[in-house]
């Protein structure tokens, strides 16, 4: 994964743990669980095209749909 995927990733997942208030693990894992980091890797090259609020509220639909519950 490239430095600037990799730089996404981690304000997501920081941005996820703020929200929901997760430890920085939690948050990681979470996103890892139901299959957002995948879908990150895959996306990117639209994902990061859109405001970054966006791109939250997007993987967090994304984690709902395959049973997450936050």
């Amino acid at each position: 994964m490239k430095k600037t995927r990799l730089n996404t990733l981690w304000l997501l997942s920081a941005s996820s743990q703020k929200k929901y208030k997760l430890s920085e693990k939690e948050a990681f894992n979470y996103l890892d669980r139901f299959k957002a980091v995948d879908f990150l890797e895959r996306q990117y090259n639209i994902a990061h095209t859109l405001s970054f609020s966006q791109m939250v509220s997007d993987v967090a639909f994304f984690c709902r749909k395959n049973g997450g519950g936050l």
